[in-house]
């Protein structure tokens, strides 16, 4: 888990953001949102209590998480959930339609100014499995142009993705596992 990893980094003070920060460099592209990631993941792991409203709610998103009870994951869904309002990051449902993958898809490609973006035309058959069509569209289409689509797991039915050039992808799948 990544506030795991995060702890890993902060044993000693001062707080060492080195590798948490060099995840934050290779999949957040703007400025902006890296900066604010990296304040945000600074305060999740220093005060993980900040991230949740009076009644121990998680307030950035309707997760169900809960504090004290889900303190360890506060980092993780910190920063999925920051990337996701910015656009660089996407959450599909397991049965999503190939229409809104595909839109979820061009998003990120949008807001991380990439030069490419993966047709907008269906082309599996209804029903057909989720990571599937993702996996196919990663390897037929993103892959081709130069790009490489990287999930975090976050132990839901739902996949979350964010999209790297192609010669970033292996570092950033390695760092992503850490989760």
């Amino acid at each position: 888990m990544l506030a795991q990893l995060f702890t890993s980094f902060f044993k000693s003070k001062p707080v060492d953001l080195a590798l948490p920060n060099k995840m934050i460099d290779l999949i957040a592209v703007s400025e902006k949102v890296r900066n604010e990631l990296k304040v945000k993941l600074g305060q999740a792991v220093s005060n993980p209590k900040s991230f949740y409203d009076f009644k121990g709610n998680f307030y950035l998103s309707d997760r169900g998480l809960t504090y004290p009870k889900d303190a360890d994951k506060t980092a993780k869904f910190v920063f999925v959930d920051t990337l996701i309002e910015n656009g660089q990051m996407a959450e599909v449902d397991w049965k999503e339609e190939e229409a809104e993958m595909r839109f979820a898809i061009n998003q990120i490609l949008r807001a991380k100014h990439y030069d490419f973006i993966v047709s907008q035309d269906t082309v599996f058959v209804d029903g057909e499995d989720t990571l599937d069509m993702i996996t196919q569209i990663n390897d037929k289409e993103l892959a081709l142009a130069g790009y490489s689509l990287q999930s975090v797991d976050i132990n839901s039915d739902s996949y979350v993705f964010t999209i790297v050039p192609i010669s970033q992808a292996e570092e950033v799948r390695q760092l992503l596992m850490k989760f």
